[in-house]
């Protein structure tokens, strides 16, 4: 089965004379299709069912460690251009979502998060990630840092 979600038009971006548009879309609510069909001009067509998301009480540790960890590689690698969060971000999956638009996450690592069915394996699958790709990203910035010196420098 397939897994996505409902989407809502947040913003149109750009409009172009063929009729397409760009558009800026928001997640809402996760749902895997029961059985689908491609009709003649590539739309789908199916039966979904939502996603019947596990109540539990998010594990604010959890949710501190993940923001922490997030806001120190912010801080430290000055050339991600990232915005530091605040805590209150992940009161809601909407914004648990909002957030993981600024982790860095492949396609695949984005849909392997939208497969869990509870709040606390995402944050979890979140930290995971930036404890990953944090010394990924330093070293990234170590090498920026020697080619705008042409290959000199002083030891990082």
């Amino acid at each position: 089965m397939d897994t996505d979600c409902t989407a809502k038009i947040v913003e149109v971006l750009n409009r172009y004379p063929n009729g397409s548009t760009d558009i800026l879309v928001r997640g809402m609510k996760k749902y895997e299709f029961i059985h689908s069909s491609v009709l003649q001009r590539q739309y789908i067509l199916g039966e979904i069912e939502y996603f019947d998301e596990d109540f539990e009480y998010p594990d604010t540790n959890l949710f501190e460690e993940c923001v922490c960890l997030y806001n120190e590689i912010v801080e430290e690698i000055k050339s991600l251009f990232w915005d530091k969060v605040e805590s209150s971000i992940f009161y809601s999956v909407t914004s648990l979502y909002s957030f993981v638009e600024k982790a860095g996450m492949t396609i695949e690592q984005k849909y392997n998060l939208l497969q869990l069915n509870s709040e606390n394996l995402c944050v979890k699958y979140l930290v995971e990630h930036l404890k990953d790709v944090e010394p990924i990203l330093r070293q990234a910035e170590t090498i920026q840092k020697l080619i705008k010196n042409d290959g000199y420098g002083k030891r990082f």
